[in-house]
């Protein structure tokens, strides 16, 4: 009798330490699920924050001798239409920067993702840089605070539109 109990309450331990180690595995796949899914997010909001100080980079560390590779540069960054908005502006910009020998050198000291949902997603971006026209030494400095709206396209951010704030 004692060993038909004893038989009885191992065959118990045995099934408690089962679904206990069942219970710990699914836990812990939820947890790795969630933790993958936390990071897919990040990597989104990353790669938007990155295409926007990219843009906003390429437009303020610019000269004469790289103007073309900066247009290059945003009009790659950019949607069709956007890039349709921004090619019609593309050789005022480029004339501007070697008529008045335009120098600028700049950079994004911050940027962060305001909001993003199903493929759109608004960047805030603040650059600062200096500006200097054909005099040596004479440079002027500037500070710049943009909002940058984006699209996600066959998997990369293009800009959609781009406004001083």
């Amino acid at each position: 009798m004692i060993a038909a109990l004893r038989e009885g309450l191992q065959k118990w331990w045995v099934a408690v330490v089962v679904l206990a180690i069942l219970a710990a595995a699914a836990w812990g796949w939820t947890q790795w699920r969630d933790l993958s899914e936390i990071r897919g997010v990040e990597d989104a909001d990353a790669a938007a924050v990155d295409a926007a100080s990219r843009t906003v980079t390429a437009l303020i560390d610019v000269d004469a001798a790289s103007a073309d590779e900066a247009l290059a540069d945003v009009l790659d960054l950019s949607t069709e239409d956007f890039r349709e908005q921004f090619e019609s502006q593309a050789e005022t910009f480029r004339n501007a920067l070697t008529t008045s020998s335009v120098e600028a050198s700049g950079e994004v000291v911050a940027a962060g993702l305001v909001s993003r949902d199903d493929g759109n997603a608004t960047v805030a971006v603040a650059a600062t840089g200096t500006v200097s026209q054909g005099q040596p030494g004479t440079s002027t400095p500037r500070y710049y605070r943009m909002t940058v709206d984006l699209v996600q396209t066959d998997g990369r951010w293009l800009v959609s539109g781009m406004a001083f704030v």
